[in-house]
């Protein structure tokens, strides 16, 4: 779950007025650590669940009836 978040913080900030300082660069390492763990500890995002319901969707249709 952290990498995920990391990796959606990697692409380049935005410039000028929305700009990020070199404080937000440094702590936002540690943010995503912590963010990761929270949501991590409550299960996930929940997305296996509608993934798996997706991929069996069919399958699981034909069976039950």
């Amino acid at each position: 779950m952290t990498e995920m978040l990391h990796q959606a913080h990697s692409k380049p900030h935005a410039a000028g007025v929305f700009r990020t300082g070199e404080g937000e660069s440094m702590m936002q390492p540690f943010m995503d650590q912590a963010l990761g763990d929270a949501v991590a500890s409550r299960g996930g995002t929940g997305i296996a669940q509608s993934i798996e319901r997706l991929l069996n969707g069919p399958q699981a249709a034909s069976k039950s009836k």
